[in-house]
């Protein structure tokens, strides 16, 4: 075979999926979660871990976020630029015929 055969949709699908697992993972209630410990133990080791782990929590999930919807976004390119590819290449094949 020569050349190269993309499935476009395919991309186009992954970009949509991992933009949805973006929105769900930036939606997680984690840090919120372990707020309560720190209410019951306010001012004790715990209640401190607590805080440390929910802004740990927060900074983590937003990066993996932001990842991936930038993975989301370079799918989403891809196809684009290879359809692009492909109805250039059938552009001229037209012309040339």
């Amino acid at each position: 075979m020569d050349g190269f055969e993309v499935p476009v949709e395919a991309l186009r699908d992954a970009g949509r999926a991992a933009g949805a697992a973006a929105a769900d993972l930036a939606g997680l209630p984690l840090a919120q979660a372990v707020g309560a410990v720190e209410e019951a133990l306010p001012g004790g080791a715990a209640g401190a871990a607590a805080v440390a782990l929910a802004a740990a929590w927060r900074a983590r999930l937003a990066a993996a976020a932001a990842a991936l919807d930038q993975q989301a976004g370079a799918l989403r390119a891809a196809a684009d630029g290879y359809d692009r590819a492909e109805h250039g290449v059938v552009a001229a094949l037209v012309v040339q015929r």
